[in-house]
């Protein structure tokens, strides 16, 4: 009765999340074993955009390697409608972003709201930032819905 006389586990996330195991067997014949890994969920992240008093743009947000998929109204604003621009460095030119309709990711708001954001707006921008349509009254606090890309 041919045993293992050896065996290689390789374990790869790009692999399918699988852990792949080579047995070699005493007559030289080798056989591969699957064994699925546990994955784990995404994780969610709360972030905070903060447009300061006299303001309409918030100070450059780092998102991290994730993409905004909602964003929560503070009770207030001066203005009326809340738009995200987006840069690749933290000093970059920021641009408004875009939908993939050409349409600028941009939210007429009702205070306390929850708003979904297609995260396909922010992937690939590591920083963004949250403006107004006006400058601020007071200090406001965007709460930004955040998901690994």
């Amino acid at each position: 009765m041919a045993s293992i006389v050896s065996s290689k586990t390789v374990s790869a996330q790009d692999l399918q999340n699988l852990s792949y195991t080579i047995d070699t067997w005493d007559d030289g014949t080798k056989t591969l074993r699957t064994t699925p890994q546990s994955v784990a969920a995404p994780t969610k992240t709360v972030v905070t955009a903060t447009i300061t008093s006299g303001q309409s743009a918030s100070a450059a947000v780092d998102l991290g390697g994730s993409s905004i998929c909602g964003l929560i109204c503070p009770a207030a604003l001066t203005g009326t409608s809340l738009s995200i621009q987006g840069a690749s460095t933290s000093g970059g030119t920021y641009t408004t972003l875009k939908d993939i309709l050409g349409n600028a990711a941009t939210f007429s708001f009702t205070a306390n709201q929850a708003y979904y954001v297609d995260p396909i707006v922010t992937a690939g921008f590591q920083y963004i930032k949250i403006l107004s349509t006006t400058n601020e009254g007071a200090d406001r606090a965007v709460t930004l819905l955040t998901r690994p890309v």
